[in-house]
């Protein structure tokens, strides 16, 4: 690990994010190692960050589950221990936080806590959420994931397809709306589906995924409205000091700001008319 991290500093990057991210692809490794692989669907910003080339580092892992969510804490004590046993040769800890299980909710989350103090004088915290949900008439895509720490391998992962986290994105903002936020980091990941991966609306799916949670239309409405003041005005203040945390300064900069908004509005607007249907 102390190779991986100075290879870090030498190419300018923030040891923690690189190391954050060898963990999360350890993560999918023991996944695929337990033969859970054919139940966990990866989505949400890290699958955006492994399979679709986003520039974007990930803190956390979000799945859905083709299984009951009442498989989660077992499955997730497997994950851990086989972790756990891996990094044990390089003196790293393992230990599961705060798990929760909502079961009439279908919904599971934990920490995995990395004891990383010696390397980097902190602890790394992943947080994991698991999505049970079955949809009709969906197909996901099973991608090769290559790992290169501890040692190079590679495993199958299923992963939604840039269709799909497309929709996830359009109901992850809506439903922030309704909590009384906005994830200005969905707007870009917006514009990266869209612009760079080419992504449409899969209409069959965002009617099974809109609104399963608390997201209704008129959270679109209002967000089309705050993206409408902004682009009269001027002023990206507000989007700009989130995404200048999260992206490299050549793609936070407010002329692509611009372009993000725009993209995404075109985007919700098209999504609104079919949730309205």
């Amino acid at each position: 690990m102390e190779k991986l991290i100075r290879k870090a500093g030498d190419l300018g990057l923030e040891p923690e994010n690189v190391v954050r991210e060898a963990f999360q692809k350890l993560i999918l490794y023991a996944i695929a190692y337990n033969n859970l692989d054919d139940y966990y669907v990866l989505q949400g910003d890290t699958a955006l960050r492994l399979f679709y080339n986003s520039p974007r580092y990930s803190l956390d892992l979000d799945f859905t589950l083709i299984n009951s969510i009442k498989r989660a804490v077992m499955d997730f004590e497997k994950i851990k221990n086989t972790i756990a046993k891996v990094l044990s040769y390089e003196g790293v800890n393992v230990v599961k936080r705060r798990e929760k299980i909502f079961e009439n909710e279908g919904f599971y989350r934990m920490f995995l806590d990395f004891d990383t103090t010696r390397l980097l004088d902190r602890r790394i915290k992943i947080k994991i959420e698991v999505y049970e949900h079955r949809y009709e008439k969906v197909v996901f895509d099973k991608k090769i994931l290559d790992i290169d720490y501890p040692l190079a391998t590679s495993v199958g992962i299923i992963v939604k397809k840039p269709q799909q986290l497309l929709a996830d994105k359009i109901s992850s903002l809506a439903g922030g709306e309704a909590r009384g936020y906005i994830r200005w980091r969905d707007v870009f990941d917006i514009y990266w589906l869209v612009v760079k991966l080419k992504a449409g609306i899969d209409e069959n799916y965002l009617l099974q995924e809109f609104g399963s949670w608390i997201e209704k239309p008129e959270n679109l409405e209002n967000i089309l409205k705050k993206l409408e003041t902004i682009t009269r005005e001027g002023d990206y203040s507000e989007i700009l000091k989130e995404l200048q945390k999260l992206l490299p300064p050549s793609l936070s900069k407010e002329d692509m700001v611009k372009e993000y908004v725009k993209v995404s509005m075109d985007i919700l607007n098209e999504a609104l008319m079919l949730v309205r249907k």
